[in-house]
């Protein structure tokens, strides 16, 4: 069988583990989250591969994560400031594309669960809709300067793959169709919503519930 092929299966295989343990919950626990049952067949697949090569990709992964923090991908506005672009995004962005239960979000803020990736997007729309004063207050020159800051951290998160949240890249890469740069951007918003929409499809999104389920 084809490496590339075998691969795009599983990922599949475990897009559709993940929508089925959110629609009917995991049987095995009271929780929906399919984290563990992700965690467990990932250990299982690092443990054919031997202790040199997951070391290795210990090491990538440790490399990985020490460049986005160098490149900023983890830093935060102030407390002020993050409220005030929340507050834009809810109101405005939120409002139109309702692509996230706000709720559940916010429970990730306060116990410090949230996907650094999801919250730089949020951040990326507001800044469309935010007053001026908010873009001033938070140290940036312009507003295209914060956008662009918002829009390259959220990029760095993705391209490293840091993300492992199917749903969430899937709200995240949505949102960053809020990014143009100009007619010879290669990554436009349709780029973005293409990702999004393709990852959606790969894990059965566009499908109607199955009967018998709301």
């Amino acid at each position: 069988m084809d490496i590339s092929h075998s691969k795009s299966h599983v990922f599949q295989l475990l897009g559709q583990v993940e929508k089925r343990l959110q629609q009917f919950g995991n049987p095995f626990g009271s929780t929906t989250d399919a984290g563990p049952i992700q965690d467990h067949l990932h250990g299982a697949m690092l443990a054919q591969l031997g202790r040199p090569t997951t070391q290795e990709i210990e090491r990538l992964h440790i490399s990985a994560k020490e460049s986005l923090k160098s490149q900023g991908a983890f830093d935060l506005p102030s407390q002020d400031t993050s409220q005030a672009l929340l507050d834009a995004y809810f109101y405005f962005s939120l409002a139109a594309l309702p692509i996230l239960d706000r709720s559940r979000f916010l429970v990730t803020l306060e116990e410090g669960t949230f996907s650094h990736l999801l919250l730089n997007t949020i951040y990326l729309a507001a800044t469309i809709y935010c007053s001026d004063s908010v873009i001033a207050d938070a140290g940036f020159v312009s507003r295209y300067a914060a956008s662009l800051t918002f829009y390259q951290r959220a990029k760095s998160l993705y391209d490293a793959g840091y993300e492992t949240d199917s749903i969430v890249t899937i709200q995240a890469t949505f949102l960053m169709c809020y990014w143009w740069n100009g007619l010879l951007e290669h990554k436009d918003p349709w780029y973005w919503i293409g990702i999004s929409v393709g990852m959606a499809q790969a894990l059965g999104l566009h499908q109607g519930a199955l009967k018998g389920t709301n």
